[in-house]
């Protein structure tokens, strides 16, 4: 269990708009610690490979089509000296069954449906932060 007073949020999503949501939500209303953004996998490696880089408790990542790179980078990621507990839970558009399924069978700790619902969003992540799964892609 993670106190979201404590926790280090990092949001991977390369849209302001969904960004700038996302992390007002998690400021405002689950009241983070923390949040801080990348915008696609390649610069979350090089910002976890900086030696100025902190730790995370949650990585919130926005996969797109192709899945298979975000698929292809979560071993990586599962293997990070700074991610060792980090729950990992993908965003996405693609809110088909498959799509659920293909994420769960990937490894991911979870799953939210964008658009994100302002009102569902809060607690879905008190939720995760308190070690309850989240597959909710609506």
């Amino acid at each position: 269990m993670i106190d979201p007073t404590f926790a280090h949020v990092l949001v991977v999503e390369d849209r302001d708009d969904t960004f700038f949501v996302v992390q007002d939500l998690l400021i405002a209303e689950v009241g983070v610690r923390s949040c801080v953004r990348c915008r696609d996998g390649r610069s979350l490696i090089t910002m976890l490979d900086a030696p100025t880089s902190g730790l995370f408790d949650l990585i919130l990542y926005d996969i797109k089509r192709p899945l298979r790179a975000a698929f292809a980078q979560l071993p990586i990621l599962r293997v990070h000296p700074k991610l060792i507990g980090t729950r990992i839970i993908a965003l996405t558009a693609n809110i088909m069954i498959d799509d659920v399924e293909r994420t769960r069978n990937a490894g991911f700790d979870g799953f939210i449906g964008i658009p994100i619902n302002q009102d569902r969003f809060p607690n879905q992540i008190w939720r995760i932060l308190h070690d309850e799964w989240v597959w909710e892609p609506r």
